[in-house]
């Protein structure tokens, strides 16, 4: 971890701190030592060597409810926690008993499948319930859509495509948005860190940031690089595409190059959205190129 609290109980940063200071976890309160090296960036680790992924991970878990109910509170809103459904056999991490509604926010740190978060989501709305979803750092973009992160993506006119992560190490939330994605290229997104629920709300329903962006003639050259070099190593589903247009008398890179878009996509392809139309026109089954999401109606976006 890059943070930790010192005896001021202020957030510190690696970089910044005293090897001859003693810091804390700012999740568990466990004395951390601070690392440098010659290989390795500035961090904070846990002296035991007993904590493992699992413990802290519970320890993150536990924090961010903790702050959930305290951001709720400050809302003015009823706030509890571990609350059972009896009916649908579920326990919500955190409940906001809002005037004419109640809504659940679940802090998913575990791992989860696509298959599991509709099933929850489905059962909480099934008892007239909305469920927010908040995911833990494992599920953070790191320059890379994949199915494990794209199954909590939302979207807001305001904001396009999004998701929100509770960074419990830092008590703040960081809001994921304007995510999309291109052919060969790295995805787009912005991020904007906010202090608590009220500071999302306002921020959601007040910015106007929703557009996709132009594909630069930097970024062609960049993206036909790259499509080269899945080309000559054609391996996955470049290599069955491929296959399919010789069988089809198709050619294959006349296909993709024709159908480029001039802008980025909707984050919503497993491989991009030219490998989708390609599919389309070759009767390949599509909806496996897309990724599986819970709260994305794919017509409005396809």
């Amino acid at each position: 971890m890059f943070y930790a609290l010192n005896s001021q109980n202020q957030l510190v940063h690696a970089s910044a701190a005293d090897l001859l200071k003693e810091y804390y976890c700012p999740v568990c309160r466990q004395p951390v030592k601070l690392r440098i090296g010659k290989l390795n960036s500035a961090h904070f680790a846990h002296q035991h060597s007993t904590f493992s992924n699992q413990h802290y991970d519970t320890n993150v878990h536990q924090a961010g409810k903790r702050l959930l109910m305290k951001w709720g509170n400050e809302l003015g809103y009823n706030v509890q926690s571990e609350v059972s459904f009896k009916a649908i056999q579920r326990r919500a991490d955190v409940i906001l008993k809002l005037p004419k509604s109640q809504v659940v926010i679940e802090y998913q740190c575990s791992p989860i499948s696509a298959a599991e978060l509709t099933k929850r989501s489905r059962a909480y709305a099934q008892t007239g319930l909305q469920c927010i979803w908040l995911v833990g750092k494992r599920y953070c973009l790191h320059g890379r859509i994949s199915q494990h992160n794209a199954q909590f993506f939302r979207y807001h006119p305001n904001i396009g495509f999004y998701f929100i992560y509770l960074n419990a190490e830092m008590q703040r939330l960081e809001l994921y948005y304007q995510i999309q994605q291109a052919a060969f290229l790295r995805p787009k997104y912005r991020i904007k860190f906010l202090a608590n629920l009220k500071e999302l709300i306002q921020f959601i329903h007040h910015v106007k940031e929703n557009h996709l962006n132009k594909i630069s003639v930097k970024m062609r050259m960049h993206q036909i690089r790259n499509f080269n070099r899945a080309e000559a190593y054609s391996t996955g589903m470049t290599r069955k595409l491929q296959v399919q247009c010789y069988l089809n008398h198709l050619e294959f890179r006349q296909e993709v190059l024709q159908n480029l878009s001039s802008s980025f996509d909707y984050p919503i392809y497993r491989y991009s959205k030219v490998y989708f139309q390609i599919a389309v026109q070759l009767g390949i089954n599509s909806k496996k190129l897309l990724y599986q999401m819970p709260f994305i109606n794919y017509h409005n976006f396809i």
